[in-house]
């Protein structure tokens, strides 16, 4: 039976972005992505309402893994803060900090942060004090922007953490 995986978009993201057909590209996992279009909403209307959205879906289905790309990471972190998610944890460039949601994961919390050091929409700070204030989480600072998109080329980072986390 194949993985089950969960990924959470950017607020300027959508379930056909490059990070989520990547992943469907794959083959080797069950893809599902939650098309809440936090892009129509201020942040502080979307977020609740997208993590609402993300625990009605948990409740009645269980990812191996949850991937979150900035806003996407701000509601994983949500999740997690939560005690709603426990299970492997992917972020990408995570916005959480920035909104607020937490400065730290929990200590048995399997999770990897990449962000990018040349990010000029959320710093890769937040991503390096949440990662420091984290007994188990792997922080991934690479030379890009923002979208990340090198993780999809540079030798496979974004395959590379879903497989490290899957394994």
């Amino acid at each position: 039976m194949s993985k089950k995986i969960l990924i959470l978009h950017g607020k300027e993201g959508s379930p056909n972005g490059s990070k989520v057909q990547y992943v469907r590209g794959l083959n080797e996992y069950e893809v599902h992505v939650l098309d809440y279009k936090p892009k129509a909403e201020p942040v502080h209307v979307a977020f609740p309402r997208c993590v609402s959205m993300a625990k009605n879906w948990l409740a009645e289905n269980e990812p191996d893994l949850i991937i979150g790309s900035s806003f996407g990471g701000g509601v994983l972190l949500q999740l997690v803060t939560d005690g709603v998610w426990n299970k492997p944890a992917l972020f990408l460039a995570q916005a959480g900090v920035m909104y607020g949601v937490s400065t730290s994961l929990p200590a048995k919390l399997p999770a990897i942060l990449i962000h990018g050091k040349q990010d000029e929409v959320v710093s890769f700070q937040d991503s390096v004090a949440l990662a420091n204030r984290s007994n188990n989480a792997e922080l991934w600072l690479i030379n890009d922007n923002h979208r990340l998109k090198s993780i999809l080329t540079d030798r496979q980072l974004l395959k590379q953490a879903i497989e490290r986390l899957l394994c």
